[in-house]
C-alpha cells in the first residue's frame, strides 16, 4: 500500500469519530483489505481511492449503517430521528423556496426600481409609476433609490436567513446523527 492509501485510512480513522473501538478496527481492515484486493488486481492506487469517495462521506455512511443497526437502538431515539427529518423536510419544502424567491425577487427589485424611477422622471412614461400621483416630479428618482434600497436591505435579510436556517439544518443534522 502506498502513501495516498495510508493518508486515505487514517483520514478515514479519525472521520468514523466516536465509533465503538472494535466496530472501527472491523471498518478500517474491510477498508485495507478491499485497497489491497485491488491493487493486486492491478487496479491503480489513485483509482481505487477516487472509487471509494471521500473519507468522510466514506465514514458516515458507516456510521450510519452501525447506527441504524445498534441493538440497544431506543424507539425514542427512531422517533427523535424520524420526526427531526420528516420536520426539516416539510419544513424545508416551505422555506427554502419561500426564503429563495423573496431573496432573489427583492433584489429584482433593487435592480429596476432605479431605471424604473429615471425613466419614469425623464421621459413621464405612464406604464411606470414610481411613488404615488401626488409625488412631484423632482422626487421621482430619489424616490425610485429609496424603494431600491429598501428591496435590497430586504433581500439581504433574506438571503442571511436563509444562510442561517441552512447552517441550523446542518448543524442540527450533525447532532442527530452523531454517535
Amino acid at each position: 500500500m502506498g502513501p495516498q492509501s495510508s493518508a486515505y485510512l487514517e483520514e478515514f480513522k479519525r472521520k468514523l469519530g466516536k465509533l465503538p473501538e472494535d466496530e472501527r478496527k472491523d471498518v478500517i481492515q474491510e477498508i485495507q483489505g478491499h485497497i489491497e484486493e485491488r491493487l493486486q488486481d492491478g487496479q491503480l492506487e489513485v483509482a481505487i481511492l477516487a472509487n471509494l469517495g471521500d473519507p468522510k462521506k466514506l465514514a458516515n455512511a458507516y456510521k450510519g449503517d452501525y447506527y441504524l443497526q445498534k441493538s440497544n437502538s431506543s424507539v425514542l431515539e427512531m422517533v427523535y430521528l424520524g420526526s427531526y427529518y420528516v420536520g426539516s423536510s416539510l419544513l424545508s419544502m416551505m422555506i427554502v423556496p419561500l426564503l429563495v424567491a423573496l431573496a432573489y425577487g427583492f433584489l429584482l427589485c433593487a435592480i429596476v426600481a432605479i431605471p424604473a424611477g429615471i425613466i419614469d422622471a425623464v421621459f413621464d412614461v405612464s406604464w411606470i409609476s414610481v411613488g404615488t400621483e401626488y409625488t412631484p416630479r423632482v422626487f421621482e428618482i430619489p424616490m425610485a433609490i429609496l424603494i431600491a434600497l429598501v428591496c435590497y436591505v430586504i433581500y439581504y435579510v433574506s438571503k442571511k436567513a436563509l444562510k442561517a436556517y441552512l447552517k441550523l439544518l446542518s448543524f442540527t443534522h450533525r447532532k442527530v446523527t452523531s454517535i
